[in-house]
Formats: structure tokens, C-alpha cells, sequence
């Protein structure tokens, strides 16, 4: 017999939380508390970072004409928990017996070995292409396991969360920590039922940019990022530099952007942006790779050399490319959230918000430690235990 668990999912307000990330964005910007910004118009800053959002606004509404289920605020859903749990422990035990033998295989612990003030780069760890999905495969079962421990608070549930953002640690990724504790707020945001999640949302925020900001002292050096960083103003001694860190990596893709176009290079009318989504052994037979990331003509600074998750595109196809994606951003989060069905589909749609949101610094749909979560998704639908393969049913 399947025991059933009713679940509200609270879809209020979540486009408005991307069109929101880019607002907030300009607004952070025209503060201009970096030297670096002053090279671009802020008319185009303006432009550009409010037409993106609008033109993922058009995509939805588009489809919600014709599927106006998708403006539906609230959802009530039946799962079967322990059907997802089986699957989570199942995938939990493949996935850290994959990283302890990575860890055999290398042969070092990258934090470790910092630590020790030994010269290595987090990227050359790992076995190419698997390390990137290994990477993948635990943000995936991160968010299945808050999914599990927000509705039963089942210790079991955090420990391998503990565990998951331990070994992210390890191998110096905070990309990965944040990609996760994202996804997690996503969870907890359509699972929300009062205005104590603001609150909690607050909290789990600044841990957040005080741990990304002693992960970031460690790999860069405190004094070298804030010298890169340009600040107008000498920066407190007593404030943790993780305000300083995501400042800076929240505002500097923009303004990449904004510079690009400013310079007006004609596109390349190429698909190298679809470079990230294949496995790093083949990638460089399929497309001619950037030798020297840190050396792109856009770049506002030698050191910061992310365009927001538009600059490929803008690359391969000027601003038509960027605002025909912003478009289909909009049209597939509409899509997703119509067959939001079963436990897979929630899953994904998590995904894609996420990578939505994260669009203002990078493009995660076209990045396999990320969007390959989506594989990971529809593997977790196929493996069951009994006649029931959806963990949700409406």
C-alpha cells in the first residue's frame, strides 16, 4: 500500500524572483562603489539589464495563454516520501562511493593540500568529465534530501546534506555550495507557508556570504581580491569580505555586458556557447576553446571575466540572441511548472529556476555540472521499488 503525503507548493511570486535579481542588480551597480564601473554608460546598463527580465516575462505569459494552468498560485500534491527516501539512500550510496574513490584515485584532498600551501588548482582535480558530474549528482541529492528534511525533519535527511556540502568543501567548489543552497532556498521557498521563512532566509544568507568569503580568502588572498576589486572607498577590516565577494560577482557580469556592447564587435553567428554542456574530453574536438579566459576584450578587469550567462550569446549572435534566450527562458519555466507532475518534474523545475535566477552571472543551462542535474532527475524517476515510479501524483 502507498502511503501518501499532501504537499502545498507555493508558485506566488516566483518569476517575479528572477525579474527581481535583475533589478536588484542594476541597483547594486549604480551604487558605484568600484573604480572598474566606470567604463560604461549606464543608459545601456539600463537597457539592457531591464529587457532581459521583460523579454523572460513575454516567454511565460506567452505560454500561459494558451496553458493558463501555469498561473495557478497554488498547487496541493500527493507524494509518496518513502518511495523518494528508498531512491535517495540508494543514489546517496553510489554517489560517496564514487567520491571516496575519487579522493583514491587523486590521491589528495584539494583544501588539504592548500592548506599544506602546496601549489595546485581545484580544477586540474578529479577525473575529466566524471568529476563534473560527480559534482552534478550532489547538488541533485542535496536538494531531494532538504526536499525530505523540510517536510520531516528527518535527521538522516541532514546528515548527508552535511555531507554532500562537506565534500563541496573539500574540493574547493563554491560553486557547487552555492548552485545547492540555492536550490534548497528554492525548495523551501515553494514550500513556504508563513513569513518566518523571510527571516530564516536572512539568516542562511549571511552564513552563506561569510563561508563564500573564507573559501574565497583561501584560494585568491583577502588583500589581493580587494585590490582587484577596485573599491572606491577603503574597505572595513571588521566586515567579512564574503559582502565584498558577492558584490563583486553579482555586479561585474553586467557590467562585462554592458562593456561588450559599448565596444560592438560584430557576433562570431557561431554555437560556441553550447561549448559548456559537452564532457571537457570532447569539447575540444567540437569547438575551438579560449586559451586564455582571463584575457577576453569585453572584460572590465583582468580579474573578472564572467559576462553575466548572456555573453556567449551575445558573442555568437549580438542582442537578438541574448533577448530570443531571455524569450525562451520564460517560455520553458512556463513549460516545466504545466507538467510538474511527479517528483522528476519537480526536481527539474528547481533546476531551471535556479539556473534562471543564476542567469545574472552565469549561464548555467549551458554548464554540465549543473543542467546535467536534469539527467540525474529523470535517472531518479526511472529506478523505483514497487509499481509506483512518481513520487508525486496531483
Amino acid at each position: 500500500m502507498i502511503s501518501r503525503t499532501m504537499v502545498k507548493l507555493n508558485f506566488s511570486l516566483s518569476k517575479r524572483i528572477i525579474v527581481i535579481s535583475w533589478l536588484l542588480t542594476v541597483g547594486l551597480v549604480c551604487l558605484e562603489l568600484s573604480d572598474l564601473f566606470a567604463v560604461i554608460d549606464f543608459s545601456n546598463m539600463f537597457f539592457i539589464g531591464v529587457l532581459i527580465p521583460l523579454f523572460m516575462l513575454v516567454g511565460f505569459y506567452l505560454f500561459s495563454i494558451e496553458f493558463p494552468v501555469v498561473n495557478k498560485n497554488i498547487v496541493v500534491i500527493g507524494l509518496d516520501l518513502n518511495l523518494i527516501t528508498r531512491k535517495l539512500n540508494l543514489f546517496s550510496i553510489i554517489f560517496f562511493a564514487l567520491v571516496v574513490g575519487e579522493f583514491l584515485l587523486e590521491g589528495y584532498v584539494p583544501i588539504i593540500s592548500m592548506f599544506q600551501g602546496q601549489a595546485i588548482s581545484q580544477f586540474d582535480f578529479g577525473v575529466a568529465s566524471l568529476h563534473g558530474f560527480l559534482m552534478s549528482f550532489g547538488s541533485m541529492l542535496f536538494t531531494g534530501w532538504f526536499f525530505v528534511f523540510h517536510i520531516k525533519k528527518d535527521k538522516k535527511a541532514l546528515f548527508f546534506m552535511s555531507l554532500i556540502l562537506i565534500f563541496f568543501v573539500l574540493v574547493v567548489t563554491r560553486k557547487m555550495i552555492a548552485v545547492s543552497l540555492i536550490q534548497a532556498f528554492l525548495v523551501a521557498f515553494l514550500l513556504r507557508g508563513n513569513n518566518k521563512f523571510i527571516l530564516k532566509t536572512m539568516v542562511v544568507f549571511l552564513v552563506f556570504v561569510i563561508v563564500f568569503g573564507w573559501i574565497g580568502d583561501i584560494r585568491t588572498g583577502r588583500e589581493l581580491f580587494l585590490s582587484l576589486s577596485h573599491f572606491k572607498s577603503e574597505y572595513p577590516e571588521w566586515l567579512p569580505t564574503g559582502f565584498a565577494w558577492v558584490y563583486i560577482y553579482i555586479t561585474t557580469p553586467l557590467v562585462n555586458l554592458v562593456n561588450a556592447f559599448q565596444i560592438s564587435q560584430d557576433p562570431t553567428f557561431d554555437f560556441s556557447f553550447l561549448g559548456g554542456i559537452f564532457p571537457s574530453v570532447v569539447r575540444g574536438y567540437l569547438f575551438e576553446l579560449n586559451n586564455d579566459p582571463f584575457g577576453n576584450y569585453w572584460q572590465i578587469s583582468g580579474a573578472f571575466n564572467v559576462g553575466t550567462g548572456f555573453m556567449p550569446l551575445y558573442l555568437s549572435f549580438g542582442l537578438l540572441g541574448v533577448f530570443f534566450f531571455s524569450f525562451g527562458v520564460g517560455f520553458m519555466f512556463a513549460f516545466i511548472k504545466y507538467k510538474l507532475n511527479n517528483f522528476t518534474w519537480f526536481l527539474i523545475y528547481i533546476v531551471v529556476f535556479q539556473c534562471s535566477v543564476l542567469l545574472i552571472f552565469n549561464n548555467n543551462f549551458f554548464n554540465l555540472n549543473t543542467v546535467s542535474q536534469v539527467v540525474f532527475s529523470f535517472l531518479f524517476y526511472r529506478v523505483y521499488f514497487s509499481k509506483s515510479r512518481s513520487g508525486f501524483e496531483r
